[in-house]
């Protein structure tokens, strides 16, 4: 028994030297091997990216891990899922794409098509050579398993690349780069009597690959100026919101959950929440603070905040016309409507104590002291993230944020306004240098707002591991945090 397994391992081995595979395991030749090899060695250097499940192998590089079917070697398969995707057949996947990005799409189809024509013509020719003759291919062949990749690749991306981006034409090129690193005649060898090889399939795919980057530049450098702007726009306003409706929720411990599925719903909220002294505390005291900044107020074009009284009728009667928010002692004037004389007095002789909150300060990490205390029920934050002081830092930055983020937005408004024909060899000439200065802005605080994130998430995610800990101290934070998260509209604390 030991000489049979012994002749049956050298007789593999003697196989995988002459790259032919064995007939009873089917295992890989040690040319195959070291083909996969060198396409996990170029995916990687090209791509920069994991490898995808097709390409994936077995640890010992012997057999890959995914099975090719016959039918996926049928250009048919290939041209059915093509159409689902620029045909209307996916509209998961194409929601919300417009006319114009469509037609980029379209654009791209045709050689979509044909790199899937090139690569199954080139597979089906391989199975049905003569065995020891003209070097018969199998499904799960190095060279099967690259352009089942490829045309995975085209289907699922580049048939939907419609916003002709700059990330788009990047990952195109890439993808060339990857095809011509494979187009190596000593990894991919051409047949003894092949027609079609595989160097010559790649050469085809890189062809159509090059007219791809061609159309994405010209599409790239047809857009204006204006739909640029109108792009980052459209980005920036999202990202303000989401970063508004991340800070109602992140790090709070507070019975009273902000409503904000917009801007307009959050600074009407914190209005009506401030007119009642409902919600006293240093949390919402931030909020209250990005809210009234003048940036934010012109950019959503929001009213001026009643100023809070005691008196449901002055409440009602009354419309506080707050001149600026730069400081404690800055003096603050109010009127009556149109139709009343506007009595003269200052805001704070008519608001009632009891309803009064602390006025704006210059940094918000005040409102978190004892200086406060009096004035406030709490803090509207755990315990463990006022104490950390680097924590409560990045909380009240990422409020200051947001006004910074307006006035961005004003910055880039007023320049698409400008920027029609005429209006953008204006923005290119004199005044390009102001506009790369906005732009620069805009990715600084990008970068900003991503750091301070990263760390209130790593945060959060600590406190919660501490408070599922069994521990008697994190059970009781824990029961606390639930039963505030448990009234009506509470959910928006516990972190």
């Amino acid at each position: 028994a030991d000489e049979g397994s012994g002749s049956m391992a050298s007789y593999s081995e003697v196989l995988r030297r002459l790259s032919f595979r064995n007939p009873l395991t089917g295992h890989y030749s040690t040319a195959e091997a070291n083909q996969m090899r060198f396409v996990h060695s170029q995916f990687r250097a090209q791509l920069r990216g994991n490898l995808p499940e097709i390409l994936t192998m077995k640890p010992d590089f012997s057999l890959p891990v995914t099975e090719i079917k016959a039918s996926e070697i049928d250009d048919r398969v290939w041209h059915n899922r093509l159409r689902a995707c620029t045909e209307g057949g996916g509209r998961g996947e194409r929601r919300g794409c417009g006319i114009e990005m469509q037609h980029q799409g379209s654009n791209l189809a045709k050689h979509c098509r044909a790199i899937i024509d090139c690569t199954c013509e080139y597979q089906q020719s391989r199975v049905k050579r003569t065995p020891l003759v003209q070097g018969k291919g199998y499904l799960n062949d190095p060279s099967s398993l690259v352009l089942q990749e490829i045309r995975q690749w085209v289907v699922e991306y580049l048939s939907r690349a419609h916003d002709a981006s700059s990330s788009c034409l990047e990952t195109t090129v890439a993808r060339r780069r990857y095809v011509e690193a494979l187009m190596n005649f000593e990894q991919f060898p051409p047949g003894n009597l092949s027609e079609i090889t595989m160097i010559q399939t790649l050469a085809q795919v890189r062809s159509h690959l090059n007219e791809c980057v061609a159309k994405i530049k010209r599409r790239i450098a047809g857009t204006t100026t204006q739909q640029r702007l109108g792009a980052l726009i459209s980005m920036a306003e999202k990202m303000l919101l989401s970063l508004a409706q991340y800070l109602c929720l992140a790090t709070r411990d507070s019975a009273h959950a902000p409503r904000c599925t917009t801007m307009k719903e959050l600074a009407k909220w914190v209005d009506a929440m401030e007119s009642t002294g409902e919600v006293r505390e240093a949390s919402f005291l931030l909020l209250r603070d990005a809210t009234r900044a003048d940036a934010i107020r012109r950019l959503y074009n929001l009213p001026r905040p009643t100023p809070p009284s005691s008196n449901r009728e002055e409440r009602q009667g009354f419309q506080g016309d707050v001149k600026g928010y730069g400081g404690k002692d800055e003096k603050r004037r109010c009127h009556q409507q149109p139709d009343r004389q506007p009595p003269q007095c200052e805001l704070d002789e008519w608001i009632d104590i009891d309803f009064k909150l602390p006025a704006k300060e210059d940094d918000g990490r005040d409102y978190f002291s004892s200086r406060h205390a009096s004035s406030l029920e709490s803090a509207g934050m755990l315990e463990e993230f006022c104490k950390d002081p680097e924590i409560l830092g990045d909380f009240v930055e990422m409020h200051t944020s947001l006004e910074r983020m307006a006035e961005l937005l004003i910055a880039l408004k007023a320049a698409k306004s400008v920027s029609v024909l005429g209006g953008q060899l204006l923005l290119v000439g004199s005044a390009g240098r102001e506009m790369s200065q906005v732009l620069i802005a805009v990715e600084q605080l990008l970068n900003f707002l991503e750091v301070k994130m990263q760390r209130l998430d790593n945060a959060c995610d600590e406190t919660f591991v501490a408070l599922l800990s069994p521990s008697p101290s994190s059970s009781t934070a824990a029961a606390r945090s639930s039963t505030r998260g448990g009234g009506g509209g509470g959910g928006g604390g516990g972190g």
